[in-house]
C-alpha cells in the first residue's frame, strides 16, 4: 500500500521525503488540516483584535492553506502570511491563492519565521505544528477515560 501511495500521491511523497531527510526546523512532517478546525480559538482572536483595522496574522505550519483561507473569513481586512516547511504544500497554497486572487495573503516555504519582520504580527497561529502526527496515523487513544 505504501509503495502505491508513493507512486501516485505527490503529497505522500513530500511527507515521506521530510520524514527521511529530517530537515532543520521540522517539528512534524504531517500536514493534516481542514477548514475552520478551531472556530472557538479563531472567534476568540477575532474578538481580541476587534479594534485592529487590518490585523497582521501569521499561520506557522499552514500546510495546504486551509487555516489561512479560514482566517480570511474571520478577518476580511487582514494581511495573512502562511509558512510551511513542505514545498509541495506551499505549491498547493499558491495554486489555491491564484484562484482566489487575494493580494493580502502570501505563502512562504520556510522552517522558521526567522525571515519575517520582528514584531510584525498581531497574532501568530501555530496550531497543529506542535502535535505529533503519528498519534493520528497510529490511532493511539487517550489513556484517560
Amino acid at each position: 500500500m505504501r509503495l502505491l501511495r508513493l507512486l501516485v500521491s505527490p503529497r505522500y511523497r513530500s511527507i515521506m521525503r521530510l520524514q527521511h531527510e529530517k530537515p532543520e526546523g521540522l517539528f512534524q512532517p504531517y500536514g493534516t488540516t481542514s477548514s475552520d478546525r478551531y472556530p472557538h480559538i479563531f472567534a476568540f482572536v477575532q474578538d481580541q483584535l476587534a479594534g485592529v483595522t487590518a490585523p497582521r496574522l501569521l499561520s506557522f505550519g499552514c500546510s495546504t492553506g486551509e487555516e489561512v483561507f479560514t482566517l480570511r473569513q474571520y478577518f476580511p481586512r487582514a494581511e495573512i502570511t502562511g509558512i510551511d516547511i513542505n514545498a509541495h504544500s506551499i505549491a498547493i497554497c499558491r495554486k489555491k491563492l491564484a484562484r482566489r486572487r487575494d493580494a493580502e495573503i502570501r505563502f512562504q516555504q520556510a522552517h522558521t519565521p526567522e525571515a519575517e519582520p520582528a514584531t510584525h504580527y498581531d497574532a501568530v497561529f501555530c496550531m497543529a505544528v506542535l502535535r505529533h502526527g503519528e498519534l493520528e496515523t497510529t490511532h493511539t487513544r487517550n489513556a484517560i477515560a
